[in-house]
C-alpha cells in the first residue's frame, strides 16, 4: 500500500518533464518488487495512461542491489520531504466518508500546501481551505473515522490544529 507514499515519492513535476522515467518512482517500485515478501506487487495510482505505462515495466527490471538500495535513500533524503507513515496524511482517504462531512485527505493536503509551498504559492493552501463548504470545525469528534484509520493518525486532534492555523490568516 503506498509505494509512493501518496504521491510523495516522485520528483517534481519541473526535474522529471524531460526524463523517459521518474528514478525516484522507478527506484522505489522496484525496492518494493525487490522484496520477496511483497505478493503480487505495488499498485501505485497513476494519473493516466502515460504513467502507467511506463510503470509496469518495472516490475520485470532485475532485483535491486543493496548499493542501488542505498541510492535510491540518499536521492530521496536529498528531495527533503518527509515521509511519516502514521504521523501525517498521506490522503489515501480511507477515513472517509465522514458522518459530518468533513473531507479530512483535501483539509490536510491545504495544510501541506500553505506549510510546505515557497512564500509565493503559500496563499493556494489558504485558498484551498477557504473554499471548502465544510472546513475542519465541522468534526464533531465521532471518531469514526479512527476505526478505518490504518496509520493510526488521531484525525480530530490533527483537525483541531488546521483551525487553530487557518483561523489566525
Amino acid at each position: 500500500m503506498k509505494p509512493l507514499s501518496g504521491g510523495l515519492l516522485c520528483l517534481p513535476e519541473h526535474e522529471r518533464a524531460s526524463l523517459e522515467r521518474d528514478p525516484i518512482v522507478t527506484g522505489s517500485l522496484r525496492f518494493v518488487v525487490s522484496n520477496k515478501n511483497v505478493t503480487p506487487g505495488p499498485y501505485p495510482a497513476c494519473r493516466g495512461y502515460t504513467r502507467w505505462r511506463r510503470n509496469v515495466p518495472i516490475g520485470n527490471m532485475p532485483e535491486m542491489s543493496k548499493d542501488e538500495a542505498l541510492e535510491l535513500r540518499k536521492s530521496i533524503g536529498m528531495m527533503r520531504k518527509e515521509y511519516r507513515y502514521g504521523q501525517i496524511c498521506l490522503r489515501c482517504g480511507y477515513c472517509q466518508p465522514c458522518p459530518q462531512g468533513v473531507v479530512a485527505p483535501t483539509i490536510f493536503r491545504a495544510l501541506d500546501m500553505y506549510r510546505n509551498y515557497p512564500e509565493n504559492l503559500k496563499h493556494l493552501g489558504v485558498e484551498l481551505y477557504r473554499s471548502l463548504e465544510i472546513k475542519a470545525d465541522a468534526c464533531e469528534e465521532c471518531k469514526k473515522c479512527l476505526r478505518k484509520m490504518p496509520a493510526g493518525l488521531n484525525i480530530p486532534e490533527m483537525l483541531k490544529e488546521v483551525v487553530e492555523i487557518f483561523a489566525s490568516l
